[in-house]
């Protein structure tokens, strides 16, 4: 493909793993940074200064160019640790005191109710209910309560008009 590889592949997987440690090494062992860590296409840095950030996002988005990785530059932020940051659908966020917030970030919620609508009739009652109740049980500790209450009110109202 032109722009991106088929994540459903093992092959596309295992080069997203691969395919970057160039990068990986670049930000560990030649600019020194203790705080890095990357899950296939997500990645953060933490530094507490902002302007060696910025020379390294873009030294970064240049180096990723040239062995052919396309970083995209709205989604590739510098923030402060107390603002909400993303991390594999998740949004942290630090208080003064040290505490971690974490809470689910609302486009995967979103995201899921729109899926578990389009899904409810194409696939057998019972791989619903894993699919559904598998993707709920990893996020619910992240989700307010009214989030976890609404997602449930819809699965009902979804289950109660279900051709059987």
């Amino acid at each position: 493909m032109h722009k991106h590889m088929d994540i459903g592949d093992q092959l596309a997987q295992i080069a997203g793993i691969a395919y970057p440690t160039e990068i990986d090494n670049y930000i560990k062992i030649v600019r020194g940074i203790k705080y890095y860590s990357r899950y296939m296409d997500d990645s953060y840095i933490i530094h507490h200064d902002r302007n060696f950030l910025k020379d390294l996002k873009y030294d970064l988005i240049e180096r990723a160019a040239k062995i052919g990785i396309t970083m995209h530059e709205r989604k590739t932020y510098i923030c402060k640790l107390s603002d909400y940051w993303r991390f594999l659908q998740l949004q942290y966020s630090l208080t003064d005191t040290g505490r971690i917030i974490r809470k689910i970030n609302p486009k995967a919620l979103t995201r899921m109710r729109k899926k578990t609508k389009k899904t409810i009739d194409k696939i057998p009652a019972k791989v619903f209910d894993e699919l559904f109740f598998s993707w709920y049980y990893n996020y619910r500790k992240y989700m307010s309560h009214k989030q976890k209450q609404n997602l449930m009110i819809l699965y009902n109202e979804l289950k109660g008009n279900q051709n059987v």
